[in-house]
């Protein structure tokens, strides 16, 4: 794997991170988050796996737009101004680099999207309740469309929501 920043201005087209493992300790360490258990290519892998995370779950409710086709990663984005009208536009915002640092650390430990759950056939299960004794079975499976649900990083999904379309909100004309 090679590891590659992306930058302002969107310049580095294979770019796969949003910030480096020198943000990551560092961000960390301001909040007292003892992280010198990991090594550097720990760390580096962790990051990639976030800011894939990040550009996969967020991509269609970022604001804005991608500068380039050629970008591999979501950001830096043209048009795009915060609900309390300030511009991130051609930038990586701060708060999506800190996003980023939390999504690492949960990458460190966990698989931050992993796959559904499925039985023998394929469809997506809710729950499954097995008993023996008399033997039993119960199946639950998810409805309509949803084949999964993703698992809440509340931190970081709240750092996120500036830079999201919030299409909860009342515009009056």
């Amino acid at each position: 794997m090679t590891f590659l920043l992306q930058i302002d201005d969107g310049s580095v087209d294979d770019a796969n991170a949003y910030i480096d493992d020198v943000f990551f300790k560092a961000y960390h360490a301001d909040r007292g988050t003892d992280v010198s258990a990991y090594g550097t290519a720990d760390i580096q892998r962790a990051i990639v796996k976030a800011t894939d995370y990040v550009d996969h779950r967020w991509l269609s409710r970022f604001i804005g737009c991608q500068i380039a086709l050629a970008q591999r990663t979501a950001w830096p984005r043209s048009s795009a101004t915060t609900s309390e009208g300030f511009s991130v536009s051609e930038t990586i915002p701060a708060a999506l680099k800190d996003a980023v640092a939390e999504y690492t650390l949960q990458a460190l430990t966990e698989v931050l999207a992993p796959p559904p759950v499925t039985d023998d056939t394929g469809r997506p299960l809710l729950r499954k309740l097995v008993k023996v004794g008399p033997i039993t079975t119960e199946v639950e499976y998810t409805e309509g469309n949803q084949v999964s649900t993703l698992k809440a990083y509340p931190k970081a999904d709240r750092m996120l929501a500036p830079l999201l379309v919030n299409s909860n909100r009342l515009v009056r004309a």
